[in-house]
């Protein structure tokens, strides 16, 4: 199961298809936050739109991941990091 929540709204059931789409839609002004929920408690939270984003990886409550693109990626693979 995926949860899906965007600005707001929300989609207890999201195929990777609405999060893609959703992320697509970020603008910055009218859009401008997609998280995504596993079942496993993991999330992302992505902000910002259109042309740049800031997103969080969670493990858990307490292990965060936050960055910019291949900043995030690199981050990911370091417990509790943060670059930005």
């Amino acid at each position: 199961m995926i949860a899906l929540y965007v600005d707001g709204r929300v989609n207890l059931d999201a195929s990777l298809e609405d999060v893609e789409t959703a992320i697509h839609s970020l603008d910055g002004s009218q859009c401008t936050l997609v998280v995504v929920e596993l079942a496993s408690g993991k999330t992302i939270t992505i902000g910002g739109g259109p042309s740049k984003v800031v997103a969080e990886l969670s493990e858990n409550d307490t292990h965060r991941v936050w960055g910019r693109g291949a900043e995030l990626a690199a981050a990911a693979d370091r417990p509790t990091a943060g670059r930005g």
